[in-house]
């Protein structure tokens, strides 16, 4: 490993001790969720999640079971991020289907209890990966938990939105422009030094969105270490990070094809110390050239099973990975 670099697998890994800045009550919760969860009693042991996430994320251990609460972080925020009430709905949404989310258990409006609003879920155990080349497993797992990463996009995709009473839950055109002029406003809203070539994709971006295509529930902020894999296999036993930004880590009404790419992600060859060059890990386990990974036929074969989706391109493009 190149000096200076974080080993992000060992540094975001597990859980510590809350943050200063982080801490609340917790004789005050414990107290909450006596009231509130049927089951639920003492005593409880708060600890903070590792792992970069936007709104602060705990694990609430007593001695019958775990839980993790998910809250808005305290101080002042942009206008209508780190939205957990939007993220408790579609948790709650997607449980009794069967997806792969934690089980639900309440959400709290009340900046009394703990500072800000927050939800409660089932601790699911397993796997997170936070290095994208999947660190300390074979290249059979690595090709066997990529493809899982697939599957599961895929389903969610296929969630039918009336069924899942989500049909109000976003705007179904529009998506990507929406994406865009936020992306845009808050980059405006945060930023201290103008540059230029910011202001021009700004002003270009806009005039170059696709048309809006098949509307779907979305994931924007879809990757390997926003999901926990089985510890004893490639299954993705839990999704996370859904619908907390509001129309951006979201899972609203949007566009399939603007997360063909779950598995693609963009790196230096910093990130990737056993080569040196800019490598991802693909659908296939293996570590390929970026400009060579085609995790589209992937997707599609779970979307579709034996309906042949994906445009020559990308046949061509997975074909030659093979072949590597």
């Amino acid at each position: 490993m190149k000096a200076g670099r974080i080993d992000r697998q060992a540094a975001f890994s597990g859980t510590a001790e809350v943050r200063a800045a982080h801490r609340f009550d917790a004789a005050a919760l414990a107290d909450y969720l006596a009231d509130h969860i049927d089951g639920f009693a003492g005593p409880l042991t708060v600890s903070q999640f590792k792992g970069g996430q936007s709104n602060p994320t705990y694990k609430l251990t007593t001695p019958a079971a775990s839980y993790v609460l998910r809250r808005k972080p305290p101080g002042p925020l942009l206008p209508s991020a780190h939205a957990v009430e939007r993220e408790y709905r579609a948790t709650a949404a997607l449980h009794p289907l069967g997806f792969p989310v934690p089980r639900p258990h309440l959400l709290c409006e009340d900046a009394e209890i703990i500072g800000t609003a927050f939800y409660v879920m089932d601790f699911v155990p397993g796997r997170v990966f936070w290095e994208p080349y999947v660190p300390g497993v074979t290249a059979h797992e690595r090709a066997a938990i990529y493809d899982s990463l697939n599957a599961t996009l895929a389903r969610l995709h296929q969630v039918d939105i009336e069924a899942a009473g989500l049909s109000d839950f976003g705007r179904p055109t529009g998506y990507v422009q929406r994406q865009i002029k936020r992306w845009a406003d808050q980059y405006r809203a945060s930023e201290t030094d103008k540059i230029a070539e910011m202001d021009r994709l700004s002003a270009f971006l806009p005039s170059a969105v696709p048309d809006s295509g098949t509307v779907a529930l979305v994931h924007g902020d879809y990757r390997l270490d926003n999901c926990i894999v089985a510890a004893d296999g490639p299954q993705i036993r839990g999704m996370t990070g859904i619908a907390d930004h509001a129309d951006r880590s979201v899972t609203p009404l949007g566009q399939r094809r603007t997360q063909q790419l779950p598995d693609l992600p963009v790196s230096s060859g910093d990130d990737y110390p056993h080569t040196g060059r800019g490598y991802a890990a693909t659908s296939r386990g293996r570590a390929i050239r970026r400009d060579a990974a085609a995790p589209r036929p992937a997707w599609c074969r779970r979307r579709a099973p034996g309906r042949p989706r994906c445009c020559p391109a990308a046949r061509r493009r997975s074909a030659s990975a093979r072949r590597r």
